[in-house]
């Protein structure tokens, strides 16, 4: 094989090595997140790290993945496994859509949107909240009970 044959030969798998590492640092997702989510075992995850082969459908849905986390990147969100398993619009979170060879590009877009709603809606609360003075509760209000302790 030619030099130029084996740089194409190992292409797929190092951009599969690429994908899992721009995944795992921009989404925070574990191997065994990702392990479930592909519907493989933790050690085929660690094998796909090391460089190891891919099915050309976890090939194709890895990438997919890497995209979505490309936007988030540019959205400046920051990424938790909370907000990846959040529902968006149809009922899935990102990550089962994922798992359905669902629009995972256009599923992170629309959560994006959703995060940056929610983060425009606190922080006009919190500006229509800051001039307010917090209301002094009674020492007496601390500790109440709720049912007759004494009896």
């Amino acid at each position: 094989m030619t030099p130029a044959r084996a740089v194409a030969a190992d292409a797929p798998a190092s951009a599969s090595v690429r994908d899992i590492a721009h995944i795992r640092d921009v989404m925070k997702t574990s191997v065994s997140e990702l392990a479930r989510v592909f519907g493989v075992s933790r050690q085929s995850v660690h094998e796909w790290i090391k460089g190891g082969t891919l099915s050309p459908r976890n090939a194709q849905r890895l990438s997919e993945l890497a995209r979505a986390a490309d936007v988030f990147l540019e959205s400046g969100i920051e990424v938790t496994p909370p907000v990846l398993r959040r529902k968006i619009g149809d009922g899935h979170s990102l990550l089962e859509s994922v798992k359905e060879d669902g629009k995972v590009v256009e599923q992170a877009r629309r959560l994006v949107d959703t995060l940056s709603r929610e983060s425009q809606q606190r922080q006009r609360l919190a500006a229509r909240l800051a001039g307010r003075q917090k209301p002094a509760l009674p020492p007496d209000e601390f500790g109440a009970p709720h049912l007759r302790e004494d009896a």
